[in-house]
């Protein structure tokens, strides 16, 4: 059988996340998009209207006050890795399922402020910590 999962957010302790968002926005600026027919990690979204939302969250983020920091460059149906930092509760992507290449990560003061921030969507059938 199949399954629908997909990371959406990134929750991540403020006491590392300087480190942690240096380190993953320069592996993301790294990752090859394009056709997958060559040597790509990732190929085209399914239509250019989830190309479109991809667009109109990374815009809603950065007018609200998020840091773009790898991505945010589209090419056809072609999405960029792309990284947004500072991301709050106001802007869209930190509520709406993206099912693509943008991540919002979503700094937490402490465990019981991740816990919080994790229960805090309509979804949430799965989820992963790393400690």
């Amino acid at each position: 059988g199949q399954i629908c999962m997909s990371t959406e957010r990134l929750i991540v302790d403020e006491t590392i996340a300087d480190e942690f968002v240096a380190k993953l926005a320069a592996r993301a600026s790294k990752l090859p998009a394009g056709d997958p027919r060559g040597h790509v990690v990732l190929g085209s979204l399914i239509s250019s209207q989830a190309a479109d939302k991809m667009e109109e969250l990374v815009a809603d983020a950065v007018a609200k006050g998020a840091t773009l920091l790898a991505g945010g460059k589209r090419t056809g149906t072609v999405v960029e890795a792309t990284l947004l930092d500072h991301v709050t509760p106001a802007m869209r992507v930190y509520s709406e399922e993206s099912f693509g290449p943008v991540k919002p990560v979503i700094r937490a003061r402490g465990e019981d402020e991740a816990v919080r921030i994790a229960n805090d969507t309509e979804y949430g059938l799965s989820s992963a910590v790393f400690s």
